[in-house]
């Protein structure tokens, strides 16, 4: 799951692309999103904002998660970043 987090995590983060949730941009992002994690078994949540635009995309974003595991997504990215 984590390396199915970061994939999603890390393409959300560097998209371009908007991520208005009405717009069709975001419909064909959550149908991605949706197809990628219909067959993994567990718990997926994924929030992601666009600084830049303040736009935002949530799958299941409102669900509180433990930041044990959550955190590791942000410290990696940034790792791989440098």
């Amino acid at each position: 799951m984590a390396s199915l987090s970061l994939l999603v995590a890390s393409s959300l983060l560097v998209s371009s692309t908007s991520l208005a949730q009405n717009s069709p941009n975001a419909q064909t992002l959550d149908a991605r999103v949706r197809a990628e994690i219909t067959p993994f078994k567990g718990k997926v949540y994924l929030f992601a904002k666009n600084l830049d635009t303040g736009e935002t995309y949530s799958f299941n974003g409102d669900e509180r998660v433990k930041t044990a595991s959550t955190i590791k997504i942000a410290v990696m990215i940034e790792a791989f970043a440098r």
